[in-house]
């Protein structure tokens, strides 16, 4: 799933109203077409772009004893509680679970909100502790917000306002007066308010939208249709949260 491209403080404001919302209905329902167009260039521009979004999420670093015997944890009981062994000796790298990491805008560990100074991102998607205290491998662990994801470019964005106004035009307007009507609209029935759209897997499949600013787009950013973006692996990159300090 892609994050939004546009919304619908992006498109012009004098818009159609699509049939079957009442007036306070219409931001919502445009908001929709802005999504399903996204999906379907995110889709066919190789799923590259997923959008910028904040994500928060409380992460522990596994205990020393998961590293050094193989990612095999021995618990032990401790006042009461089974803990695994080797929560002393915390890693000064966590690796945040979503790839292109932009910022990190907050983190704290048991309510306390930690310094800016005190952790840094680095190698792309671990954070680094600067304090020397490392980050905990018990509870409560370390909550961090952060932005990650990678917006579309401009040429992504005018395509998708061109094929949600095209296809929300085509909606309002079966008969096409002046506008090219998408094959994206499979069936529309006026009276009853019964529209029907080709599903994402269906425009993808097919490879292309119909609209002829849309597809240049596609061919310039994706020109062999590639359904997914390239991807590197390399024995060198560790894939655990933990890491070794970095120098």
């Amino acid at each position: 799933m892609a994050v939004s491209w546009i919304a619908p403080a992006d498109l012009p404001p004098l818009r159609p109203a699509l049939p079957g919302y009442p007036e306070e209905g219409q931001e919502a329902a445009w908001a929709a077409l802005c999504a399903w167009a996204t999906e379907i260039l995110y889709a066919l521009s190789g799923r590259r772009w997923a959008g910028e979004q904040e994500s928060e999420v409380e992460l522990l670093a596994p205990p020393a004893s998961a590293v050094l015997r193989g990612g095999l944890p021995t618990p032990e009981l401790v006042a009461g509680e089974v803990r695994n062994a080797g929560c002393c000796g915390e890693p000064q790298l966590l690796r945040l679970p979503h790839g292109a990491v932009t910022a990190v805008t907050a983190v704290s560990i048991g309510g306390e909100l930690l310094a800016a100074d005190s952790y840094r991102l680095t190698r792309g998607r671990y954070l680094e502790d600067r304090s020397g205290r490392g980050w905990p491998t018990c509870p409560p662990g370390a909550v961090v917000a952060y932005r990650h994801g990678r917006p579309p470019p401009e040429g992504g964005v005018q395509a998708a306002r061109a094929l949600t106004l095209a296809v929300g035009r085509a909606e309002a307007d079966p008969s096409g007066a002046g506008q090219e009507l998408p094959n994206l609209v499979t069936a529309i029935t006026r009276q009853g308010v019964t529209i029907s759209r080709r599903s994402v897997d269906q425009v993808t499949s097919a490879g292309r939208t119909g609209l002829y600013e849309v597809d240049a787009w596609l061919a310039a950013v994706n020109p062999s249709g590639r359904r997914r973006r390239a991807t590197v692996w390399s024995p060198d990159v560790d894939a655990r949260a933990y890491a070794p300090p970095t120098p």
